[in-house]
């Protein structure tokens, strides 16, 4: 099968932490098989051409690496709003990728493209001949830019849709009120993660390697900074919690990182630090070197947390997860026996499932990564994608005709 996938975000290299996922779901589906692409945003940094089975394809929108400021999450301040400068790129860069895209499908007459986030590259669709079968993947921040003023559009995109995707069942749910009709065409598909990465159990050599405290009680939180994570509740949670020992380490980059670090210091937090962006093998450490995962997001206007991966990257590597109930740890977390979930989030109720992982974080280590086992990996990852391209293909064949 030829896949040919369309999106904003890709990791410029394999170091690069921008929306890994996008990496290593796309070499899963190369390493079954299949012929997989993708059109991205050029920027200088940006590794083009054959990695792990995936071809990519960068194409230029900006005239000036100042003006670089469109996807890989750049585009939005630290309150999650649009970028002045990014949204006078949208016309540029639109145009770029609908011009690749376009010269793409020429050249390799692909069985099925596939948009990643429904609003701006779901657009794209309108430039798309008939003929080919089109999947659009929602993974959270689209889901505010498809409302109001542009759900006249969305509910375009989602109708020439083949096949709608999201990590969770939220994501669908609110996606397809805008198309109730989609919902029939729509998939869950929770991300997986990669086992041989993450999947390590050394914990004593993890934290000698980091230079760390073999009694200290670490949770570690892993994600973008911006208001969706919640890691400002998370701060106020840790700074407040009576054990001594407990460290929290928070890895990422983002607009919200100046407004974080100075709730550090606010709270005279000494036991909190901002780790910044590390690579993939530095992250693994990390997960190795922790008892408990902290993923503490909340529901902002319009933006939700589709996933987040580290969910998954936290299960794989057996460490207790304290969740809310947002994405996909609704789906696949059964609280109290694979990990803990959270109605809310307030950093009261915060601390006391923290210190409750900690307490139990060998139990739900081990359910927890019996659960990554059952429905983890990027394999299945790359299955489940495979059988929904297999019905878009047949939809469009049923609906419209086809010559492909």
């Amino acid at each position: 099968m030829r896949i040919l996938h369309v999106a904003s975000s890709f990791p410029h290299d394999t170091n690069d932490p921008t929306a890994p996922f996008m990496q290593e779901m796309l070499a899963a589906q190369a390493l079954r098989g299949q012929e997989v692409s993708i059109i991205v945003p050029r920027e200088d940094s940006l590794v083009e051409g054959l990695r792990s089975g995936v071809r990519i394809i960068g194409t230029p929108y900006a005239p000036h690496r100042r003006a670089q400021v469109w996807g890989y999450g750049k585009s939005f301040n630290h309150k999650g709003g649009l970028r002045p400068l990014a949204v006078f790129m949208t016309p540029m860069a639109m145009a770029s990728l609908a011009s690749a895209l376009r010269r793409e499908i020429r050249r390799q007459d692909p069985d099925v493209v596939h948009l990643h986030w429904v609003l701006p590259q779901g657009a794209l669709s309108s430039v798309i001949p008939n003929s080919v079968p089109v999947v659009v993947s929602v993974h959270g921040a689209d889901v505010r830019f498809s409302r109001g003023l542009m759900k006249p559009f969305t509910r375009k995109i989602l109708a020439r849709a083949d096949g709608v995707i999201a990590a969770s069942s939220g994501i669908i749910n609110v996606m397809t009120s805008t198309l109730p009709s989609s919902r029939f065409r729509s998939y869950v598909i929770p991300h997986g993660a990669d086992d041989i990465l993450f999947g390590g159990k050394d914990t004593p050599s993890a934290r000698h390697s980091l230079g760390l405290d073999r009694d200290e009680r670490i949770i570690i939180a892993v994600g973008r900074l911006v208001p969706k994570k919640g890691f400002h509740n998370l701060i106020d949670a840790v700074a407040s919690m009576q054990e001594v020992n407990v460290r929290l380490y928070i890895v990422g980059d983002g607009p919200a990182r100046s407004r974080l670090h100075q709730q550090i210091v606010d709270r005279g937090a000494d036991r909190i630090r901002l780790l910044g962006p590390l690579t993939r093998e530095e992250l693994a450490t990390w997960y190795q070197a922790a008892e408990v995962v902290a993923i503490p997001s909340i529901v902002t206007p319009g933006d939700i947390d589709s996933g987040p991966v580290v969910l998954m990257e936290a299960l794989a590597a057996g460490k207790a997860v304290v969740a809310s109930r947002v994405g996909m740890a609704l789906d696949i977390i059964t609280h109290n026996l694979n990990g803990l979930l959270l109605d809310s989030v307030t950093p009261g109720e915060l601390s006391e499932a923290l210190q409750m992982a900690l307490d139990q974080s060998d139990r739900l280590g081990s359910e927890g990564r019996a659960l990554f086992e059952r429905v983890g990996s990027w394999d299945r990852v790359a299955a489940d994608l495979e059988n929904v391209y297999e019905a878009a293909i047949a939809h469009r064949r049923a609906t419209h005709g086809s010559s492909h």
